[in-house]
């Protein structure tokens, strides 16, 4: 995202993510903890998995947040997670993070 938005030009863009990545069942999923991440023969297997929770995982070991479009995120997060709850049941992460795990190289 372009640094020169404003915060509601920000929070728009971060509304229409959610809404499209939701009708299109592939919402953006933050996954950290692992510091060398998937070998490369099991990228598929991956997301596979993620894909039958509806999520698409972007693999993060470190972040730079910019604050101006901290909130804008946390609205993004709060329309997902809400569709991904109600679409996978409580705890739906841990289960995923879970059936993830065997093919993670290596965790923090």
């Amino acid at each position: 995202m372009p640094l020169y938005l404003s915060y509601i030009e920000s929070l728009n863009h971060y509304i229409q993510e959610a809404k499209i990545d939701i009708e299109n069942d592939a919402v953006y999923v933050e996954f950290w903890g692992m510091s060398e991440g998937v070998k490369e023969e099991d990228f598929e297997k991956v997301d596979s998995i993620a894909a039958s929770y509806g999520v698409r995982l972007g693999f993060v070991s470190c972040i730079i947040n910019l604050r101006p479009y901290e909130k804008a995120e946390e609205r993004y997060e709060k329309m997902t997670n809400e569709y991904l709850e109600k679409r996978n049941g409580k705890d739906w992460y841990k289960k995923m993070e879970k059936e993830i795990e065997p093919y993670v190289i290596s965790w923090f």
